[in-house]
């Protein structure tokens, strides 16, 4: 399904790998040469799989928790603690056989039950557990058949399921932690059957965490390469993310994520560091028209906008072509991407001006910006500070002057300023990322009675290829039905694609084997390797 709630919680991540070599270290993996220390950028909430939605803590939970099955890297569902799986021909039962071999971290046996009562915790009205509940879907309950089967009903067919479990968000937790410990303090008291074991968690500063000694039923997504094995894992807490490259450099950090292209450039020069962009699955990065707002509500301005736009440009200049350029609401990388709208909105200024001629638009008072009927084509933008985005917005308000289009961009700080605006529905264009692979990740955005419908806009037709691809099936007629969701999404210039997004990772060259799920952003580091000579 999707990696992040419904709201606009996108996130902007730097990670960062340290060893004991080099640079100044300020806890206590200093001296511990198998010990790598992993930086996060964003403090996190509430530390907890069933509650908290952020990517910065799902990389967090991927280490600590197994789930029932897993995505490899083509994308196919392999087992996890469910070592098979049967659904039903009308789609309202699944089955899972368990694995009769997994133990908590805390001694506590695996099984059936274990699974009923993760499930009972996030359906728990006094938990906050609104992202796992949604990766459920259409789950009804469940039935322990035995002591290693677990049988769930829905109550309509969901074909995301499968996708929902294999997130590290619906990471099944041991039932003794929970019953001994509140929700509140169960995330400094986290167990699950993951790779690693929660050593210590201090909000704000970091979370360390240390190797399962005991972990024999690692799933198919891991390749157990030659190399030092991390025997210990910090999490730093790192606030200004300004200081990600320049950490790097210094020697201060090992690996760093969402490296701005142009530090990305350099960095491949250095012959002691890494560069690897990772291409993230999930919505291409776009900016939503607000149908509700005077002149976006008008689709011939939206089609003048988007032919105004130089997209190639904006690759080039902004993201240095480490970003493809993006055509249709779906990334390249995402399943069922649709294809057939690539260079259908060319860049072409001339077809933008006639466009907005044909709509009325002139410009009365010489100013060099148009009017309708006494109002001028003022847009306004809310730009949050991640992913290059603020740059974008350079180049779009410079671009669409040149057709007469006044941009105001107006900078969001973060997430929950951007929320409170979307709230207020005050604005023409905005910006948020959703990740993903399956791409039922459009519902929360196009269905009409979304929660996070930013862009007031209605389709019964839409609605019903919806709800039709999220219960079907055969894969042939589903990936008819998205291709016909996206061919409406830009038919109706619904939305502004910008690019494909890719997270530039740079590592120091001694870290092996750094690889990262099939959703893009959680590391498998339990695969990955020190190698110093």
């Amino acid at each position: 399904m999707y990696s992040i709630k419904y709201i606009p919680l996108i996130s902007i991540l730097v990670f960062t790998l340290a060893s004991c070599v080099g640079g100044v270290r300020d806890i206590s993996c200093e001296d511990d040469p198998r010990c790598i220390i992993y930086g996060i950028t964003s403090d996190i909430l509430i530390l907890d799989p069933h509650v908290s939605d952020s990517i910065e803590s799902g990389i967090i939970f991927r280490q600590l928790y197994d789930t029932l099955i897993y995505r490899d890297k083509s994308g196919s569902f392999v087992p996890g603690l469910a070592q098979s799986w049967e659904i039903s021909e009308d789609g309202l039962e699944y089955t899972f056989f368990l694995r009769d071999d997994v133990v908590f971290h805390d001694g506590t046996p695996f099984n059936s039950q274990s699974v009923a009562i993760s499930i009972d915790r996030i359906f728990d009205p006094n938990l906050n557990s609104q992202n796992a509940r949604l990766l459920l879907g259409a789950f009804s309950r469940y039935e322990i058949l035995d002591d290693f089967t677990i049988r769930f009903y829905l109550f309509e067919p969901y074909i995301p399921l499968l996708d929902g479990l294999s997130q590290p968000y619906l990471g099944i937790v041991s039932p003794q932690s929970v019953a001994e410990y509140s929700p509140l303090r169960y995330q400094y008291h986290q167990v699950g059957t993951g790779p690693y074991r929660l050593d210590k968690y201090l909000p704000g500063e970091r979370i360390e965490m240390s190797r399962n000694p005991n972990y024999g039923w690692a799933p198919q997504i891991y390749t157990f390469p030659d190399g030092i094995i991390i025997e210990r894992i910090e999490f730093k807490i790192i606030s200004d993310t300004s200081l990600n490259t320049e950490l790097l450099i210094d020697g201060e950090v090992d690996i760093v994520d969402e490296v701005p292209p142009p530090d990305a450039r350099n960095l491949s020069n250095n012959s002691e560091l890494f560069v690897l962009p990772v291409d993230i699955p999930g919505q291409s990065v776009v900016f939503y028209f607000n149908m509700l707002q005077e002149h976006t509500d008008n689709p011939i301005v939206r089609r003048a906008l988007l032919h105004a736009t130089n997209r190639i440009a904006i690759s080039d200049k902004v993201y240095l072509n480490f970003s493809p350029v993006a055509w249709a609401p779906l990334s390249g990388s995402t399943q069922y991407s649709h294809t057939g709208y690539i260079n259908q909105f060319p860049f072409d200024l001339n077809e933008s001006i006639a466009l907005l001629e044909s709509a009325g638009y002139v410009d009365t008072d010489g100013d060099g910006f148009l009017e309708l009927n006494g109002s001028k084509l003022e847009l306004d933008m809310l730009i949050p500070p991640w992913g290059q985005l603020p740059q974008v917005g350079d180049f779009l308000r410079e671009q669409w002057r040149a057709i007469g289009v006044d941009l105001i961009i107006n900078p969001i700080p973060g997430f929950n300023s951007l929320s409170n605006r979307i709230q207020s529905g005050d604005y023409n264009l905005i910006s948020f990322d959703v990740f993903g692979i399956d791409p039922s990740l459009l519902t929360p955005i196009f269905a009409s009675n979304a929660n996070n419908n930013v862009i007031g806009y209605s389709n019964e037709r839409l609605d019903d290829l919806i709800r039709q691809a999220t219960q079907e099936r055969d894969e042939f007629t589903r990936r008819s039905q998205y291709f016909q969701i996206q061919s409406i999404i830009m038919d109706e210039t619904l939305i502004l694609p910008i690019r494909d997004y890719v997270n530039i990772v740079a590592s120091r060259s001694w870290i092996s084997n750094l690889q990262f799920d099939a959703y893009g952003w959680y590391p498998l580091l339990y695969d990955a390797r020190i190698n110093i000579n």
